[in-house]
């Protein structure tokens, strides 16, 4: 967390000694059902799955807790006064038209955003410290009925029309380096090295050296079609806008086997079928974390509960750790290792639960918004959001921050942003511990929604794209 919101949260700290703290030491993981993946861009229409991981207490400290919902408490409300607009970064970078939404990403030091001028895309590269512009190029062909997307990791740049042609360019120049195209239908990993696309007519899949375009291995069309294919998160990775570094690769088969690959060779490291096999397993519902695949479908209502099936795809061991209840469903999961943080909703009714995946009990349960996802860091959980309220839990259930209208987003080391509506609003910062908030400034109305580091904002405009601070 940048010193600056350090500072502001130091007298609320010493003000705040009757809080009970968390015994637990913080770790820094995040989970987020439907989230938005910062590499693959979902918005590629490349229907990118790109759930988080989270991380609660350990078994031992859960083991005293008991399986009922937690009383509330109190939600602390102390802040400190906006200083007018949030301070803005160099000088907004014009379109040069209008431009109804454009999905800017902010990786190793750069804002990269790209955009559609009539059948052509274009795409500009920004220095987020200072605002300036590195490069800027155009001439990508794209469709009316097509949009203008861009992903990035640290060694290179992706501009897709969606669903058609994608080009992979240098993040130093914005000189072209290789293309692909793909189905609007299909599938991208991107890992730091590796490009890997899956075909969904027909279910082939294809690895590429992420800087070349050079093949590096493939899967052929089979009668066991391959439904899925899964990065693998791991410790650290909470916003992940930069690609996966994990090596492994999880490749779901129509069947419901589960094949863990090397991204980089392509050899099979083992094969397993979970107890609950995930066939038909529909996008979001399959989590790849730390070794482990996490489940929470199939079924609905009451046709067929839900189940969430922690599957260790090193070892081959499977388990059914939670069934839903008929006319319940699965409305988001996040991983909370060792434990599964789920949105448990029947009707406009919607439960936050706690659910050890060692012992499949349920630790606790909490009423939570009828909309929106679920994200977990540390010992704390984000719930709700989406244009609907949105809440922070901390690790025992208790509500410690509410906002009626915005968004709730990890930012790091415990705090998270509170993103007002997009017609404009008051930018805020939560220290989860004690849920005091900081009043950084408001924004103008967006087009769209804004992305983040520790201490920039980025957000798009009709007109331009605007990098803020987020620090006073």
């Amino acid at each position: 967390m940048p010193t600056d919101l350090d500072d502001i949260f130091a007298s609320v700290a010493r003000e705040a000694d009757a809080i009970p703290l968390r015994t637990a030491a913080e770790a820094r993981r995040r989970g987020r059902q439907r989230s938005r993946n910062g590499i693959v861009a979902a918005a590629a229409a490349v229907c990118v799955v790109a759930a988080g991981v989270g991380v609660l207490a350990s078994p031992e400290r859960w083991a005293d807790q008991k399986t009922v919902a937690p009383t509330p408490s109190p939600t602390v409300t102390s802040t400190t006064v906006a200083a007018g607009p949030l301070p803005m970064v160099g000088k907004p970078i014009p379109y040069g038209r209008t431009v109804n939404e454009t999905s800017p990403v902010i990786v190793k030091g750069r804002v990269y955003d790209a955009w559609k001028v009539g059948d052509k895309i274009a795409v500009v590269a920004a220095d987020a410290r200072t605002g300036e512009v590195v490069w800027r190029v155009e001439g990508f062909e794209t469709s009316q009925d097509l949009g203008a997307f861009v992903s990035a990791t640290d060694d290179a740049v992706l501009v897709s029309s969606g669903g058609g042609r994608t080009w992979v360019l240098d993040p130093a120049d914005g000189s072209r380096r290789w293309d692909f195209t793909g189905s609007h239908l299909g599938e991208w990993v991107v890992h730091q090295r590796v490009l890997v696309q899956r075909n969904d007519q027909t279910g082939r899949v294809d690895a590429y050296e992420l800087k070349t375009g050079q093949e590096l291995w493939s899967i052929a069309p089979s009668a066991d079609k391959v439904d899925q294919v899964l990065g693998m998160r791991v410790f650290g990775q909470e916003q992940l806008q930069d690609g996966y570094t994990d090596n492994r690769l999880v490749v779901v088969r129509r069947s419901g086997k589960v094949e863990l690959r090397d991204i980089v060779s392509g050899d099979v490291q083992r094969t397993t079928t979970p107890v609950s096999p995930p066939q038909g397993a529909p996008p979001g519902s399959l989590i790849a974390y730390d070794g482990k695949l996490y489940d929470d479908g199939p079924g609905c209502c009451d046709v067929d509960p839900y189940r969430v099936v922690v599957t260790d795809l090193g070892t081959g061991a499977s388990k059914k750790v939670f069934r839903g209840e008929l006319g319940h469903s699965s409305g988001g999961m996040a991983v909370c290792d060792p434990g599964v943080c789920l949105l448990d909703r029947e009707g406009e009714t919607t439960r936050v639960l706690l659910i050890d995946a060692v012992r499949g009990s349920v630790l606790w349960s909490v009423p939570g918004p009828s909309t929106g996802s679920i994200a977990a860091y540390g010992l704390d959980i984000l719930v709700g959001g989406e244009g609907g309220p949105a809440a922070m839990l901390d690790g025992n259930g208790r509500e410690v921050f509410r906002t009626a209208d915005g968004d709730l987003e990890w930012l790091d080391g415990g705090y998270a942003v509170v993103m007002p509506p997009l017609t404009g609003g008051e930018v805020s910062v939560v220290n989860a511990p004690y849920g005091a908030v900081s009043r950084l400034g408001t924004l103008p109305a967006r087009t769209g929604p804004c992305v983040h580091t520790p201490d920039r904002l980025v957000c798009p405009t009709a007109k331009d794209v605007r990098i803020y601070q987020l620090k006073r």
